[in-house]
């Protein structure tokens, strides 16, 4: 009994490396469905709450926006076709929240959607939010560098410089001083 019980609990440190690279994947994607639902419902509340509901019109009830939303997110992380999203709907409905199923022709439609594309961007805002007040260097790639090469090639050379006078200095005033 207590043999099984540590399989369990130590069965990742028995698997082979390959095993346990592909749990991890296993494990990533677990995550991203989750933070898919999770957003995407947080960020359909809040723009709900905030506007004003539409009258419907005639014909055919539209699709959930917030369910084509959680699929097109979906679909990025393969980056799949719309007709294979189509597949990863049926099979990830229920983790994802998504209420009925739809055709690859809606998913396709959703691009052009202002309600669909309003939930990526209140999805920024509400990861931008626990950070707020926490940064000071913005930069388009996350490093913190300005967006010219040449700036920060040069800023780094420039630094480089520096150092190497600073280092030719200290070593003159330590050999200047000591051959009295």
């Amino acid at each position: 009994m207590y043999h099984y019980a540590y399989i369990l609990v130590c069965r990742f440190h028995l698997m082979p490396p390959k095993q346990r690279g592909d749990q991890v994947q296993i494990y990533e994607m677990i995550n991203y469905l989750n933070n898919i639902r999770d957003l995407v419902n947080l960020s359909d509340k809040r723009i709900k709450e905030r506007t004003s509901p539409r009258k419907r019109g005639p014909g055919r009830p539209p699709t959930d926006p917030a369910d084509i939303a959680k699929t097109l997110l979906l679909q990025t992380y393969p980056e799949s076709s719309n007709r294979l999203a189509e597949g990863f709907l049926l099979l990830f409905q229920e983790k994802l929240g998504i209420s009925s199923s739809f055709s690859y022709k809606t998913i396709e439609r959703g691009y052009d959607r202002d309600r669909v594309n309003e939930i990526p961007d209140e999805i920024i805002a509400i990861t931008n939010e626990s950070v707020e007040d926490e940064e000071e260097t913005f930069s388009f790639d996350g490093t913190g560098f300005s967006a010219s090469n040449k700036e920060n090639y040069a800023d780094k050379r420039q630094k480089q410089n520096f150092k190497k006078k600073n280092k030719k200095v200290k070593s003159a005033i330590s050999v200047g001083g000591s051959s009295r």
